[in-house]
């Protein structure tokens, strides 16, 4: 059993240090591809080729996982959203929470002396199972968190009395 562990340390660490190899590779791809075309310095081509990968991601989107008795609930983080800016669907048994900001040009046009944070589009996925009742799903959202119930099935019983004659 402690072999099985031991491989499993292995494998996420390995899936870790490739998806960080696949970063650093695309990011001196576009780098060296931008240094061959002429007319460029290098510190530009540097920030657009850091800019191209962290405009091509979508933000990770943080949440707890509650299970009460009547059912669970999510509680995503998503601050800076208002709530016709947030999309939830269901797909059979895929929920999906996506929070996207539209282009502000108000913004681009600002002359920033320091910029520390940008609202960056966040999606995230999650397996429901099986046992919650989709027709019963509500969200809400308060104070940058959104709630999302999903309510257990409630199972019927078939059972009934039979009387004796």
């Amino acid at each position: 059993m402690s072999h099985k562990r031991g491989n499993q340390k292995h494998n996420n660490a390995t899936v870790f240090v490739n998806f960080i190899n696949d970063i650093l590779n695309d990011v001196a791809t576009a780098y060296q591809t931008g240094t061959q075309q002429k007319g460029r310095t290098c510190g530009t081509n540097k920030r657009k080729a850091a800019n191209m990968y962290r405009r091509s991601k979508v933000g990770e989107l943080m949440a707890n996982i509650v299970e009460t008795d009547k059912g669970y609930e999510i509680h995503a983080v998503l601050p800076g959203f208002t709530r016709s800016e947030i999309n939830i669907t269901m797909d059979g048994n895929l929920l999906t929470i996506k929070a996207m900001k539209a282009e502000d040009n108000k913004n681009k046009a600002t002359n920033y002396s320091r910029k520390e944070y940008t609202i960056v589009n966040k999606e995230r996925s999650f397996k429901i199972s099986d046992k919650v009742d989709a027709d019963g799903i509500r969200a809400k959202s308060e104070n940058g968190i959104l709630t999302v119930t999903l309510p257990k099935k409630v199972n019927k019983s078939n059972a009934k009395n039979i009387n004796i004659s």
